[in-house]
């Protein structure tokens, strides 16, 4: 009835979800053929993970292309080492399909944050399910001025939103998170 914001709004998705897989698509964000072939495949060949990412093209508003996501080979045959993602993140929105049963077991997105929701979403969906990255760029994530990252990059809020996240990750105990190296990244971030 009213606009909740975007995390709120992926919780509703999530919950009206019916299939085993599910993949948000933002309205700039888009998915190149063979994507769904390719992440379906693999939740098929591995039925123990919950979370699947591919390689996503970062384009520019006129298509141009910018640079290509980061490999994961920690991941390339599954695994539930978070670790490595505790200081950066190398996923893309459009990139990522989680199951979701997963979802129902654990829960949404976290209700606090906005620009990290699903940075913070992966790790949890990682540790306690297992990811599996595949080498393959699929998707494309759209980065310009005016959407709503490149807002919360510039803003202030962004940094308050990555310290929410890193004080979760704190209170949660995750193996061998250091809150005080995290927030020593978001000074030199913000300097």
């Amino acid at each position: 009835e009213r606009n909740e914001g975007p995390t709120p709004t992926f919780n509703v998705c999530l919950e009206r979800a019916r299939g085993e897989l599910v993949h948000l698509l933002h309205g700039d964000d888009y998915v190149l053929p063979g994507f769904y072939a390719t992440l379906a495949t693999a939740a098929e060949r591995h039925p123990d993970v919950d979370f699947f990412a591919v390689r996503a093209f970062v384009v520019d508003e006129h298509d141009g292309l910018e640079t290509v996501s980061t490999r994961v080979p920690s991941l390339e045959h599954g695994g539930r080492d978070v670790r490595p993602f505790y200081y950066d993140n190398p996923f893309r929105t459009p990139a990522v399909v989680i199951r979701r049963a997963r979802y129902e077991r654990v829960g949404g997105f976290d209700p606090r944050l906005v620009h990290v929701a699903d940075w913070e979403m992966w790790v949890r969906a990682i540790h306690t399910g297992g990811g599996l990255a595949i080498n393959e760029p699929l998707c494309a994530y759209r980065v310009f001025a005016g959407n709503h990252t490149s807002h919360m990059v510039r803003s202030a809020e962004g940094l308050r939103d990555h310290l929410r996240m890193a004080a979760a990750w704190d209170a949660a105990g995750l193996s061998d998170f250091s809150y005080a190296r995290f927030r020593r990244w978001i000074a030199t971030t913000a300097r």
